[in-house]
């Protein structure tokens, strides 16, 4: 077949088919890279931003904890209904969070501790606001009970 074939024609048909080569795999590589950044979209959507919803969530349940020992430390009726509205205000920003949360993709299991979870903050919130309107009624020994007997294990429990 090639014997028969001028220089300039052997030429251009090794350029072409070096090109056509060099088209192909540009081709697949760029397949590659776009399957490659689907992959990281889909790891970034799916488990970093929960993750960091979870550790936002964390953290203020750890300021909704402070404020609670603050509250029953201060010894100020005062203080401790302040603090208490700030941690009230903070759970329902906690609970908008959590809202978002289980609006990503779960795992299997995920959704079943996010169940374990839903019962957990019930009993929680309810312990802390029975800590903090103990404290705001002037009750700082009963407060500091219920922080030390029923909130900070339902809360060891919730984390």
């Amino acid at each position: 077949m090639f014997n028969n074939m001028t220089i300039k024609s052997r030429l251009i048909f090794v350029i072409s088919m070096l090109s056509l080569l060099l088209v192909g795999v540009g081709s697949l590589g760029l397949f590659g890279i776009n399957q490659s950044n689907s992959g990281s979209k889909s790891v970034y959507e799916d488990r970093l931003v929960p993750s960091v919803q979870l550790g936002s969530i964390l953290d203020v349940w750890y300021q909704v904890r402070e404020n609670a020992k603050n509250a029953i430390e201060s010894k100020n009726t005062a203080t401790a209904k302040t603090l208490g509205e700030d941690a009230n205000r903070l759970v329902k920003q906690n609970e908008g969070v959590w809202a978002k949360y289980l609006a990503t993709k779960l795992t299997p299991e995920e959704s079943v501790l996010t169940k374990t979870k839903g019962e957990q903050h019930v009993q929680y919130v309810s312990s802390m606001n029975k800590t903090i309107q103990l404290a705001a009624s002037g009750e700082f020994e009963a407060a500091a009970q219920n922080l030390a007997n029923d909130t900070v294990p339902k809360f060891n429990a919730l984390q």
